[in-house]
């Protein structure tokens, strides 16, 4: 019985183990996420009226939305922007025609905001990631 017994126990232990084993390989999950929808219908090509609003949720430090490349608004910074405990939205006007991303950041600060490239640079420079949106073109 003993025997049984202790055989039990190892078994169960291992199981144990295994278990805390995959727990502990699994990478943690990224900090930083955005999603993007534009108010009313896109056009049958899929760009976006000027004036239509695009809203932005995420999760992380800092949002930035860049228009061709170059820094339009940031999150916080803009009275458009609400912050929440763990990031926030935006209601961004599309107020000029081009090419628009919104980029998320893990940490606030790198790049300075004036270019895309620029700052995906300083944040990888300073191992901050991030998490960037979808295109959307406005004409």
């Amino acid at each position: 019985m003993r025997r049984l017994g202790a055989l039990v126990l190892a078994a169960a232990a291992i199981w144990a183990a295994v278990i805390l084993a995959q727990q502990l390989g699994r990478p943690e999950p990224f900090p930083a996420r955005v999603s993007a929808e534009l108010e009313g219908p896109p056009r049958m090509d899929g760009s976006a009226p000027l004036r239509a609003v695009w809203h932005l949720r995420f999760e992380g430090a800092e949002l930035r939305v860049y228009r061709d490349e170059r820094g339009v608004v940031s999150c916080p910074g803009s009275t458009s922007c609400t912050r929440t405990d763990r990031g926030g939205t935006l209601a961004l006007a599309i107020d000029a025609p081009g090419e628009y991303r919104a980029l998320v950041f893990t940490q606030p600060g790198a790049g300075g905001g004036t270019s895309l490239r620029r700052d995906l640079v300083a944040a990888s420079e300073d191992g901050n990631p991030v998490r960037m949106s979808a295109p959307l073109i406005a004409y």
